[in-house]
């Protein structure tokens, strides 16, 4: 397959800010008692491995969803307070992985919670176009392999790694080693409004990119497309892609590999360099190309790295003015 072929499998969505009172929302996933809070959802974007979706938990409400060998469900509290069965509190920025036991969370403040949902699905079982959640079905086929084990959630108190001078910090919080994750990994980054990354593509898997804050242009394939706050970004696998940064406003995502491989390049940092301070070695490095080995941790992943004014090489912006979408 040709990259043009290959480009045009790239799903881009451009939605609204992620602010679900101002946008339409389906009901759904609630077992809550007649009369009380329902939950809201929105969907973000989907592709073919991976849906992002925004649930929005009033005071007492609670939300569900199935899961399966073929479909791992991922909840990443955005603000609020979510409550796992069993009593445990989740604050923001906690994220947890359910098992086959199904993903259930509720809302026992006095506020509303926002969540972000992940739905990653084995590449036996793949996304349609135009996704929905199910609330009621996950598939299910021999074909998906093993099942994850038990509920796990993210480290608490992990700190970033931190790359690139301290310009991109990465928090790694859903992955194999860590959660034991079967069919994706999640991040969040952060990154300065200069941070770029160059042109790279992913041999195994699928990446998506959702903007919170920051703004430039992705080249994805044979696509240009502008990005900027509310923004979803499916990237197929063997798809040459990259960011140029607009430098207005540092960059907020959140990153998702289907399957993981391609975040554990973030755990690898460079050596310090000759004559540099010992207490600063590996802060602020680059990671490493060749280095380790996870899918997607070879040279062809792609480092981040900082535009300078007038280098060679410097990250500028992709296209001509006013192209993408």
């Amino acid at each position: 397959m040709t990259a043009r072929a290959r480009s045009r499998l790239a799903w881009v969505v451009v939605a609204c800010a992620a602010v679900l009172s101002s946008c339409a929302s389906q009901q759904g996933g609630s077992l809550a008692a007649p009369g009380s809070a329902s939950p809201r959802t929105r969907v973000l974007g989907s592709g073919p491995r991976v849906l992002l979706a925004q649930v929005l938990l009033p005071p007492g409400a609670r939300f569900t969803l199935p899961t399966s060998v073929c479909q791992e469900v991922f909840v990443y509290v955005r603000h609020g307070a979510a409550e796992l069965d069993g009593g445990r509190v989740l604050l923001p920025g906690r994220a947890v992985r359910f098992g086959l036991e199904g993903a259930a969370v509720g809302n026992g403040s006095s506020r509303d919670t926002e969540l972000y949902l992940v739905v990653s699905r084995s590449v036996a079982r793949r996304f349609g176009p135009d996704a929905t959640l199910d609330m009621q079905l996950a598939p299910s086929d021999p074909a998906c392999g093993e099942s994850a084990g038990a509920a796990a959630l993210s480290e608490l108190g992990a700190q970033p790694f931190v790359h690139a001078g301290g310009e991109l910090r990465v928090s790694l919080l859903l992955d194999g080693p860590g959660q034991g994750t079967r069919h994706a990994s999640l991040t969040r980054l952060d990154a300065s409004a200069t941070a770029g990354v160059p042109l790279h593509e992913h041999e195994e898997s699928a990446e998506v990119i959702f903007i919170e804050q920051g703004e430039g242009r992705m080249r994805v394939g044979d696509q240009l497309v502008a990005v900027r706050p509310g923004t979803f970004v499916y990237i197929p696998p063997h798809t040459p892609h990259s960011f140029s940064p607009s430098g207005n406003s540092p960059l907020q995502a959140v990153q998702v590999y289907a399957p993981g491989g391609p975040e554990q390049r973030f755990r690898v940092t460079a050596p310090a360099p000759t004559g540099s301070d010992p207490a600063q070695a590996g802060v602020g490095a680059e990671p490493t190309p060749g280095a380790g080995s996870a899918p997607g941790s070879g040279a062809s992943a792609g480092t981040w790295q900082v535009p300078t004014e007038g280098a060679d090489g410097a990250a500028g912006p992709v296209g001509a003015p006013g192209a993408g979408s």
